[in-house]
């Protein structure tokens, strides 16, 4: 069985959305149901849902056979993109971006935010995201490590609950506070899932450890 970066099995039933076969499946279609303007190759999609690429080929051919994807060749390249006229596409899409789509949410939100140095995910989203058997999470708590103005921490909470549509909680931390073990919020973060939120090569993640 196939493991992804953190070492989840990808044939596993998704904690976020139990009733699709298996997290790569999930993960395939909200890379591509999310956004739908886009097209991916078969190595691309493989990376993002951790698989080989053997194993993608297999969920891309069951994904295009049922009319949920389209795709086309370029030269010697195969082309995948969501199918737009699948009868089920927004509803699906909307499930989606509720279960996988808040990173990205957050990533987005973040991005023009002053100060940040690093961020992760914690709390039940992160948990479920990871595998971890539960309830469906209610709302997205996220770490921030740095000095953002609070005005603009405030301001990419709501943009990120807009395109989700779910509360997202941002905790802002110093980076001495986050080195700390003096808190019990840090340590109890450190110690359980998290997802690491990806600024960019100028900023970090928080690892904990």
């Amino acid at each position: 069985m196939a493991h992804d970066i953190f070492g989840y099995m990808k044939t596993s039933a998704p904690a976020l959305v139990p009733f699709l076969r298996s997290d790569a499946q999930a993960r395939l279609l909200a890379a591509l149901m999310l956004r739908p303007e886009r097209e991916a190759t078969l190595t691309e999609l493989a990376l993002e849902m951790g698989v080989n690429t053997s194993s993608a080929y297999r969920e891309v051919e069951r994904m295009v056979g049922s009319g949920v994807l389209a795709d086309r060749t370029l030269g010697r390249t195969r082309l995948v993109r969501a199918d737009l006229s699948y009868r089920y596409f927004e509803p699906l899409a909307q499930i989606l971006a509720g279960s996988y789509g808040p990173v990205e949410a957050v990533r987005s939100a973040l991005d023009g935010v002053d100060g940040v140095q690093d961020a992760l995910i914690f709390g039940s989203y992160a948990a479920r995201f990871l595998g971890h058997a539960g309830p469906s999470p209610q709302d997205i708590d996220v770490l921030v490590v740095g000095s953002p103005p609070g005005r603009q921490v405030r301001r990419a909470a709501s943009v990120a609950e807009e395109s989700i549509g779910m509360p997202v909680q941002i905790t802002v931390l110093t980076p001495e506070e986050w080195a700390s073990a003096d808190s019990g919020l840090v340590r109890e973060v450190k110690t359980r899932p998290t997802i690491p939120v990806d600024l960019g090569e100028q900023r970090g993640t928080p690892t904990p450890a």
